[in-house]
């Protein structure tokens, strides 16, 4: 039997090489974004779908910045912006004006959404029952896998894990070591840790990165320029996610403009949302159209606070139209077919402008467009094809580094 090329299907066995035995997973944890959990949940199926038994989270990683990093993160965020900055800290000690809605802001996720987001992690995700920090010996925490995979969201921002050599698998042997779609999300490395960067990334043989501007940094700093590749979710085609999404209850029966902001961009004064001031052309698009407008991350229905991310998918899935600042949210928006429109988010867009540059598509830069109904003009038969390219390569990149035949190989 020959499966189709480039797609992972239960039949995927990994013939032809010998199987790794377990591979660990390093990335972001928490209970407080659907993105995360999701690219998360993906890569570690796709691992198992390209024939390994055992593959599992590792928790306890170290992460974040030092004291020091921090403290100077604070003195330039006031600099940039005194009235903002206050607001936001004001915001930490007040709490939300109102108890059912979330702070943007502060990025405090409102507790119902946090535990369903909690469940699925226990329900979808398998995680290692040695947590890394309470290993007595970190050196020897390196033989409880055959591989490990960093990867993917943000493992490499400066201002989430700070460098730390962890998240370089420096605890295992160079060979054990393998990076898929890293994310940096930071136009540069701070001077003071790019030795750390240097070092960490030398140490790894296969690296592939989820950004361009990831790939050009990493080429900067140790002259080996990785390939970039699919984030995680991606891996995974529109029947996979099909089956899993489920549409909001108190979505049934709407038709509507889904927004979804994480957060205020930091090229914004005043910290006003454009979710909250609604851009005046989607605001008439609906209008002309009999849409409502769902803001899912900050919703005035309680029971929109409670879904957990396969409802998030779900509410993308059937949405006529999403506007977004998430990466993840544009993500789902091409595996379904969804038209969208992207906010910019500060110094972040490079996930953007790889992502459309994977999938051929331009005009959806919400300060860009003249008229939505040109946004929704999608042809989505060269989008899917430019997609099972990227699909075939990525699946072939993170086949080969774990020593496994790529899927649509194996006879």
């Amino acid at each position: 039997m020959v499966n189709k090329p480039g797609n992972l299907t239960e039949n995927n066995s990994g013939a032809g090489a010998s199987r790794p035995k377990s591979v660990g997973v390093l990335t972001l944890e928490g209970n407080f974004n659907f993105g995360n959990v999701l690219q998360s949940f993906a890569l570690q199926r796709s691992v198992q779908l390209l024939g390994v038994r055992t593959v599992e989270a590792v928790h306890g990683v170290p992460m974040g910045p030092t004291r020091f990093r921090i403290q100077k993160t604070r003195i330039e965020n006031f600099i940039q912006n005194p009235s903002r900055y206050l607001k936001l800290i004001a915001s930490r000690f007040i709490g939300p004006l109102d108890e059912n809605r979330q702070s943007r802001g502060a990025n405090i996720i409102h507790p119902d959404r946090s535990a369903q987001i909690s469940r699925f992690v226990s329900e979808r995700i398998a995680v290692s029952s040695a947590r890394y920090f309470k290993d007595s010996r970190r050196d020897s925490f390196g033989s409880k896998y055959t591989f490990f995979v960093v990867g993917s969201d943000q493992v490499w921002n400066p201002a989430a894990t700070n460098a730390n050599s962890e998240w370089f698998l420096e605890f295992a042997e160079p060979e054990q070591r393998v990076a898929y779609a890293a994310s940096i999300s930071a136009p540069s490395i701070p001077r003071e840790l790019r030795s750390k960067y240097r070092k960490g990334l030398r140490g790894i043989p296969q690296i592939s990165v989820r950004e361009h501007q990831g790939a050009d940094i990493v080429e900067e700093l140790i002259g080996r320029r990785p390939p970039v590749v699919l984030d995680p979710t991606m891996l995974h085609t529109a029947d996979f996610w099909d089956e899993l999404a489920s549409k909001p209850a108190s979505l049934e029966n709407k038709n509507y403009v889904l927004f979804f902001h994480l957060k205020d961009g930091d090229d914004r004064s005043g910290g006003e949302s454009v979710v909250l001031r609604r851009s005046n052309i989607v605001e008439e698009y609906a209008t002309r159209n009999g849409l409502e407008i769902i803001d899912i991350y900050d919703p005035v229905d309680p029971q929109l606070l409670a879904i957990g991310p396969l409802e998030f998918i779900g509410a993308i899935r059937n949405a006529r139209l999403v506007v977004t600042d998430s990466f993840h949210a544009a993500a789902f928006s091409t595996i379904f077919h969804t038209p969208f429109l992207l906010e910019e988010r500060g110094n972040m867009n490079s996930r953007f402008e790889t992502l459309l540059d994977h999938i051929g598509l331009n005009n959806r830069m919400l300060n860009e467009i003249v008229d939505v109904e040109s946004a929704l003009d999608v042809d989505w038969e060269s989008v899917d094809e430019r997609l099972a390219d990227r699909r075939r390569d990525s699946l072939a990149f993170l086949a080969g580094a774990l020593g496994l035949t790529p899927p649509g190989e194996c006879k």
